[in-house]
């Protein structure tokens, strides 16, 4: 069953590509990201200039916040597509917050 989540992602959304640990295979979702800026405020969102985040339906990505919340970890980097080609890589620095328990939203900062 198609979600709203999984009809935006697919007008709007960008892939996303992780690679869990060194050798792994890369694993891809579809994500929402999003870069406010003064002039493109977030509706119904804290409004933070410096902030990108990135959103995905729980169960993509499997581990990514595990790792981003281990301490013993190095930085986690996710390199995203976004819809017209570009290619830009983002250190996920903390999870923000859960909506509905099955989106998880990952503030990234690019690298």
């Amino acid at each position: 069953m198609r979600t709203a989540f999984d009809v935006v992602t697919t007008a709007m959304g960008c892939t996303a590509t992780w690679i869990p640990s060194l050798g792994a295979e890369p694993v891809t979702a579809e994500v929402l990201y999003k870069d406010p800026t003064e002039g493109q405020p977030l509706i119904d969102t804290q409004f933070e200039i410096e902030g990108c985040t990135m959103e995905y339906k729980k169960g993509d990505l499997p581990g990514l916040r595990e790792a981003v919340n281990s301490s013993a970890l190095p930085l986690q980097i996710i390199t995203i597509t976004h819809q017209d080609g570009s290619v830009f890589e983002y250190w996920v620095k903390s999870y923000i917050s859960e909506y509905d328990g099955q989106t998880l939203v990952a503030k990234i900062v690019q690298r």
